[in-house]
């Protein structure tokens, strides 16, 4: 999910109402000069993988602040408020495919693709631009999600983790080997400060639920010509790396530095870290682009949901 850029938590009538079970159906008597609040409290739950009550408060925003945006004054406040009229779509999406209801997220998805296409066609009408930060979800979440969902998810991948003589570590795992269990990959460039955080979070749930039949690994793509010296270099790295982080997960490299086969093969991202879960069957059953530290009680539940399945 997209993080937003508030940080700090605050009551609000959506936070009291969705403790509560029920919705605002009116909106307060003074209307909040922007949507701070509401985000805090989604950034709130985010961070403790309450995806239900994401979805919740998403709904609740679809449905209150058509309201606000027609009162408020403010042009800026008012930009706010319609990109989170447009993006709750998303994050409903995104939150619908983290509790496995594959048919809700691809329908949210469709229609935050549909709705930004179409606001952006009548305010290019009016000659204006439209907010940004829509098209980007567009773009390169929801678009690429909807791929994911139509080729991949549910499926047991074409090729395996068949790092050849690019592991790092003495442990191995592939998708074949582990059939009835659980298997996490987080793929990343080695040295990338953005995901060492959840990586070393999913390394530690490994080592917790394990015997539940939990298994993970790492993964790194190669680009450009390979050579016996170059690959030595970029191995003996990737383990200390791993030594110095703590983290004892399996890693190496896809060896194919041409296509990098491994990582299309699989949906996982060339450039950016990217984390994916298969379930005891061997098939896709989550993905995240760009997975961050705040991401990993979400990962959390979703593994936990797979763990309770039985394979078939």
């Amino acid at each position: 999910m997209l993080r937003p850029q508030w940080r700090a938590v605050s009551v609000s009538c959506v936070f009291v109402s969705l403790l509560a079970g029920a919705s605002c159906s009116s909106p307060p008597s003074s209307v909040p000069e922007s949507p701070a609040s509401d985000i805090r409290q989604f950034e709130a739950m985010y961070a403790a993988g309450d995806l239900e009550g994401i979805e919740k408060l998403m709904q609740w925003i679809r449905d209150e602040y058509p309201k606000r945006i027609a009162s408020v004054k403010d042009s800026l406040a008012r930009s706010q408020y319609d990109q989170w009229y447009h993006r709750a779509l998303f994050e409903i999406g995104l939150a619908r495919l983290a509790l496995c209801d594959r048919d809700g997220a691809e329908q949210s998805f469709k229609q935050y693709v549909t709705e930004v296409d179409n606001l952006e066609a009548k305010l290019e009408a009016e000659g204006r631009q439209i907010d940004s930060v829509l098209p980007v979800i567009r773009d390169f979440r929801a678009r690429p999600l909807l791929k994911y969902i139509h080729e991949f998810y549910g499926k047991v991948p074409s090729v395996d983790f068949d790092l050849q003589d690019m592991w790092a570590t003495g442990n191995k795992v592939t998708l074949k080997e582990s059939r009835g269990k659980v298997v996490a990959v987080v793929f990343r460039r080695p040295g990338d400060r953005r995901s060492q955080g959840f990586l070393q979070a999913i390394d530690k749930l490994v080592k917790e639920r394990e015997k539940e039949g939990l298994v993970g690994l790492t993964v790194g793509f190669l680009s450009g010509k390979r050579t016996p010296e170059g690959d030595a270099i970029k191995i003996r790295d990737h383990a200390a790396e791993l030594a110095s982080l703590d983290v004892s997960l399996p890693a190496g490299f896809d060896p194919d530095s041409e296509k990098q086969s491994i990582f299309r093969g699989t949906f996982a991202t060339v450039g950016t870290a990217s984390f994916a879960v298969f379930n005891r069957k061997g098939e896709h059953a989550w993905f995240l682009q760009d997975p961050r530290d705040v991401d990993s009680k979400v990962a959390g539940r979703v593994i936990d949901r797979l763990l309770k399945e039985e394979a078939r």
